[in-house]
């Protein structure tokens, strides 16, 4: 981490540096920081959807989800293939679900406003080195 805080410090115009720094802060738990790193490469490079990725899961941790869910969406017009987003937004949709059931209350309380895409991952579905694997099939649907 030290290598990449130097090569930060004496080019701060490299995207992919801030990148790597925030998956470290990121690993480390230090949100805070990985969330800085990650907006500093999308200034330098606003067109990566992995980092809009990353930004929505620092932000889904940090418990913004209104924020995550903004990110996610923004990677998934980059690219609408990359798992990550679509994962990070149905663990959100999961997450309000489950708030709402626990209130008593029916239906979504908290619409995101994903669009017309009907997608059916579930946050209980995994994607390894070796392609998709199911955990364990919930049926939650979620549209972005």
């Amino acid at each position: 981490m030290r290598e990449l805080e130097a090569a930060a410090q004496a080019d701060p115009k490299l995207p992919f540096v801030h990148f790597n720094l925030g998956l470290a802060y990121q690993r480390k738990q230090d949100l805070e920081r990985a969330r800085a790193e990650f907006k500093k490469d999308l200034e330098l490079e606003p067109d990566v959807a992995f980092t809009y990725a990353e930004l929505g899961n620092v932000e889904s941790t940090l418990q913004h989800e209104d924020e995550a869910a903004k990110n996610y969406r923004q990677a998934l017009k980059l690219d609408a293939r990359l798992v990550s987003a679509h994962m990070g937004l149905a663990k959100i949709e999961e997450r309000r679900q489950n708030l709402s059931s626990r209130a008593g209350r029916t239906g979504r309380s908290h619409p995101i406003g994903f669009g017309k895409c009907q997608c059916a991952l579930s946050a209980r579905t995994s994607v390894g080195t070796h392609g998709p694997r199911k955990r364990r099939a919930r049926g939650i649907g979620y549209r972005h």
